[in-house]
């Protein structure tokens, strides 16, 4: 994997900076990527080398190339980044070493007063718990939107990030940083495993592309200490994404999905602006939920058992919200029974019985149906050119199952 170059020049949107870059695998396939920053100070070339590297080595590793070339990178991030390999080679079984070849320099950190930290900020239930529970009181709000590169794409993501931004909960931020990116769509197999392992080096990526602006960076967790699993952000990985200047933390693995969504709803503010679907917010911004997939009813039902209405809660549409609904759905596997069995204790707590047997109706229908989840990642895995055709699986899977009686979120 190499770095064959890239561009940096000022952007048409939003006064942004923008950056693009393209490797090339040792297939001799070229992957291309750009980043458009607003709110940020200029961009160091520093800065630049530290991101690319950081992404161009994750790439390198779990496509099975043995090299890496970037020139220029911090050499505090590059010891990191070996090491973290060598956790990567505990999950996965070793993919052997990685060869890194560039000119690795200490560079000198900035100082920290003109520096702010920082926070990932999504607008879903853990980075709002991150938001309102670190202990700074000056924080940056780092969001980072995905796109295609024709510029109507990147407009209407450099508006959902404003919206996103102006609903937070006050207005104590030093600054507003907005990434709109298309890491996450450059190529299917970083598409497929987006989730399971490469958000969190791609999101510390685009902090360190920011580090002249930022100190720190706060990546949300998604399980607690307890359940963790392999995953893209992990406690024991996320801080080897740092360099000597800026530092990559891993916050929130103390509490459950279930706990953090009872203290953020807790803010009036949050509970009107949670952004929490796996679908994404509209571009025409007429809607912050579609209110029907797994990570919407899982909050909405989380809400309910905590006992707050409709009207509490209006950044979801409650129309065709019902616990008859809810026992029909299937759930997809034991990690999403999981969290849903922690909805089942708050709702006990809270003398809301009905809502823990509509949930325990759903996992029991859904448990022997478990395999064909199991099937699709398996075939997803084994055959990477399948990938292009995930939609259709899903699609297979999800009539079949359909065709039982389930309703599908």
């Amino acid at each position: 994997m190499k770095l064959v170059g890239f561009t940096r020049e000022e952007a048409r949107i939003d006064t942004a900076q923008r950056i693009d870059a393209t490797f090339e695998a040792k297939s001799g396939e070229s992957i291309s990527m750009f980043f458009e920053v607003s709110g940020a100070r200029a961009i160091s070339q520093s800065a630049i080398y530290d991101c690319l590297y950081l992404i161009g080595s994750t790439i390198a590793y779990w496509f099975g190339d043995k090299l890496i070339e970037v020139p220029g990178a911090d050499k505090t991030l590059h010891t990191n980044v070996h090491a973290a390999h060598g956790e990567w080679n505990q999950w996965s079984g070793s993919k052997g070493p990685i060869q890194h070849v560039g000119d690795f320099t200490s560079t000198r950190p900035s100082s920290k007063s003109d520096r702010s930290p920082a926070v990932f900020f999504s607008g879903g239930v853990d980075s709002y718990f991150t938001l309102l529970n670190l202990p700074e009181t000056a924080l940056t709000l780092l969001s980072i939107e995905h796109a295609e590169s024709d510029q109507d794409s990147i407009a209407n993501a450099f508006s959902r990030l404003t919206d996103l931004q102006n609903s937070r909960v006050d207005k104590m931020h030093d600054q507003n940083i907005k990434v709109v990116t298309n890491m996450m769509v450059a190529h299917p197999r970083i598409l497929d495993q987006w989730a399971l392992r490469l958000h969190g080096p791609f999101y510390a990526a685009c902090a360190l592309l920011v580090s002249d602006s930022i100190s720190s960076a706060a990546i949300s967790s998604t399980f607690e200490y307890g359940h963790l699993k392999p995953w893209g952000s992990h406690p024991a990985l996320d801080p080897l994404w740092s360099s000597t200047s800026t530092q990559i933390k891993h916050f929130g693995a103390d509490h459950s999905r279930a706990e953090k969504t009872e203290l953020v709803a807790r803010s009036t503010a949050a509970r009107a602006s949670l952004s929490v679907c796996e679908r994404g917010r509209y571009a025409d911004g007429s809607r912050l939920n579609c209110s029907q997939c797994t990570k919407c009813s899982r909050t909405m039902l989380t809400l309910d058992a905590l006992g707050y209405t409709p009207k509490d809660a209006p950044a979801f549409d409650w129309t065709n919200y019902s616990l008859e609904r809810v026992q029909n759905s299937f759930v997809h596997g034991p990690g999403e029974a999981r969290l849903l069995r922690e909805v089942i204790e708050l709702a006990n707590q809270n003398q809301r019985s009905e809502i823990g047997e509509a949930i325990e109706k759903a996992i029991r229908r859904s448990r022997a149906l478990w395999w064909t989840t199991n099937l699709e990642r398996w075939v997803r895995r084994k055959f990477p050119g399948l990938l292009k055709h995930k939609t259709v699986l899903q699609t297979l899977k999800h009539r079949a199952t359909e065709i039982l009686g389930f309703r599908h979120n």
